[in-house]
């Protein structure tokens, strides 16, 4: 059973986890994952 949900929900990136969060106005819930996991180049590629 895990495997067919995985299928049908499969992993994202770090950026577009943040930029779907940052989409839905959890602004602060990005910064703090900033914080925690440090910039790097995949998350500064994300517009917004």
């Amino acid at each position: 059973m895990e495997q067919s949900a995985a299928l049908r929900h499969p992993p994202v990136s770090v950026a577009q986890l943040l930029h779907t969060l940052r989409a839905h106005g959890l602004v602060q819930s990005v910064a703090r994952l900033r914080e925690l996991f440090g910039p790097t180049s995949i998350l500064e590629n994300v517009s917004g």
